[in-house]
């Protein structure tokens, strides 16, 4: 029996544990993460690989691995640095999580994107609110929002952070089983904390006080709704998935959940809305996004797809000859790959992260997010490291890794070798640090790109038009931030036709829940929305099933 004594940066006060050891630094040190609700650094061991558990530790320690005095620097070994997932604890020991555990999604590193879609000239009708409204986009990773002053059109200030809500799963599937299992009603406080820490903050940017908030908007999938207002998540859990509840109305900030709890941060009695969803998967971040956007007065037809875990996609069809217009919306489960999860070396879009590689004279160049020296791959880094990869030959189009008998260079770059690991593609190398894409993690992209791609062209199939002929194809989502249109083409991320006229959107989702704030009107155009969109459900479809497999391939596309 001993005793392990955590240092959390959100702590003001060392928490401590009762540990049996030995017991694994990386175990003991997720356990006090989620007794604190805290999210960990990954959650996911690589075996000393990915460097991510690296944090300062002291006590009775087990001796360093091979895999840390290749992995970290002198002088990170000589200050106490180890990797969680090498070490033992043998007794009494203390980590320093606030000196080492600089997360992936820092709030400081992060950042919003509008990508012009603002509310200049968009505005109908002010809504009659008094004082400040915030809007917020509840992302299943992370919470953004702007603060506006009521009647006007630019906001006043902006902030983001991480869903401590990730602590019970980096997906909605293992939150809602977390729920079930009893956990719903700590879910439920980590994301009401969560949201009164982003009003602070977006109040103290623009020197007011949060108490003078009295109406906030909220965009978010099904899933996420569900869990902010504690609601049995039963009926979307299990088939047919069909949501008991769709949203589209407002609760009082300090009763949320039916039991007088709520924001703190605010008036109790200020107004939070809702936004209206479709169904189980298809969120009010989608009608968010189709809001915003505009897509319905489009003279051709439009696809929005949210390029992210659950990859939400949506077709616009005008009326033609007769033919009402149409909304047709699907979910193709893309897993977290485009946003740098589950990667070996991925990560979040802040600094640090690949995001962008080209073919420059033959040669491998990259870009790397605030100019500072890479750490990882973000999910725009990761489709630029395949294209690249497959177009060096050194990933066929099956995605099979072709290992070299010999590299080109002594420094392996962009070259791939065979290791204890098994095969692998260096893409950068120094003194301390190895950025390489396993055979799993070309998959994981390849299984990522199927989905996407399969789903497109089932929705293309479905309204029986062209892919040639959509007007605008708008990405959403951080992976889309630094698309490359030549890289996507490349590896087939798009059916045939679609990706000339491809066009980022930024935060649409949260630029929608600001129009709902700010337009009187805006409201009433998202409920018609959410009720004139049809699901078209992929899960078990065979047409989906026989698309994606063929989708897996690293082919490149027509434009």
């Amino acid at each position: 029996m001993a005793f392990l004594t955590v240092h959390f940066a959100e702590r003001e006060t060392p928490f401590k544990l009762k540990i049996e050891t030995p017991c694994s630094a990386f175990e003991a040190y997720n356990q006090a993460c989620k007794l604190c609700g805290i999210a960990p650094r990954t959650r996911n061991c690589a075996n000393g690989t990915c460097g991510k558990c690296r944090a300062r530790i002291s006590g009775r320690l087990s001796d360093k691995t091979q895999e840390e005095l290749q992995k970290l620097s002198t002088q990170e070994l000589a200050g106490g640095v180890r990797l969680l997932c090498q070490t033992e604890i043998l007794g009494d020991a203390e980590i320093f999580a606030s000196t080492a555990d600089s997360s992936d999604l820092a709030a400081g590193k992060m950042q919003i994107v509008s990508a012009g879609f603002g509310l200049g000239g968009r505005i109908a009708d002010y809504s009659d609110y008094s004082g400040f409204g915030v809007a917020i986009d509840l992302g299943t990773t992370t919470i953004a929002g702007l603060l506006f002053k009521a009647g006007t059109d630019k906001p006043l200030s902006s902030a983001v952070m991480p869903n401590p809500q990730r602590t019970y799963g980096t997906d909605v599937i293992t939150r809602i089983s977390a729920s079930l299992e009893g956990r719903s009603a700590e879910l439920f406080k980590l994301v009401c904390g969560a949201i009164d820490t982003l009003i602070e903050e977006l109040c103290k940017k623009a020197g007011t006080a949060a108490a003078d908030v009295s109406r906030i908007s909220i965009s978010a999938n099904t899933t996420m709704l569900y869990l902010l207002t504690e609601r049995d998540c039963t009926s979307i859990s299990k088939s047919p998935f069909s949501a008991d509840c769709l949203f589209g109305f407002s609760l009082e900030a300090g009763n949320l959940n039916g039991k007088r709890e709520g924001l703190k941060a605010v008036d109790k009695a200020a107004s939070v809305y809702l936004l209206p969803c479709v169904s189980a998967f298809i969120g009010a971040d989608t009608v968010a996004c189709i809001l915003s956007l505009n897509i319905e007065a489009s003279s051709r037809a439009a696809v929005i797809a949210d390029l992210g875990t659950n990859s939400e996609i949506v077709l616009f069809v005008p009326a033609e000859n007769g033919k009402q217009a149409e909304i047709i919306c699907t979910s193709s489960a893309a897993g977290p790959a485009f946003e740098g999860a589950n990667i070996s070396c991925g990560m979040c879009a802040i600094d640090g992260a690949i995001e962008n590689i080209a073919l420059v004279n033959g040669k491998a160049e990259f870009s790397v997010i605030g100019d500072a020296k890479p750490s990882g791959l973000c999910g725009s880094g990761l489709l630029d490291a395949v294209s690249v990869l497959r177009q060096l030959g050194q990933i066929d189009e099956s995605g099979t890794i072709l290992v070299s008998d010999c590299a080109d260079d002594e420094e392996e770059i962009f070259e791939a070798v065979a290791d204890a690991g098994g095969a692998k593609a260096v893409l950068f190398k120094d003194t301390s640090t190895e950025i390489s894409l396993s055979q799993n993690d070309v998959r994981a992209f390849q299984l990522a790109k199927a989905s996407l791609c399969a789903g497109l062209e089932c929705l293309v199939i479905k309204a029986q038009i062209d892919a040639h002929s959509i007007g605008r194809l708008y990405l959403a989502g951080g992976f889309a931030k630094s698309f490359s249109v030549q890289n996507a083409v490349c590896v087939g991320l798009f059916p045939d036709g679609m990706a000339q006229n491809a066009k980022y959107c930024g935060n649409a989702s949260l630029m929608g829940a600001a129009l709902v704030l700010q337009d009187k009107t805006a409201r009433a155009k998202a409920t018609a929305i959410a009720q004139k969109a049809t699901v078209f459900e992929l899960g078990g479809s065979k047409q989906f099933q026989e698309l994606f497999i063929k989708c897996m391939a690293l082919k490149p596309q027509k434009l």
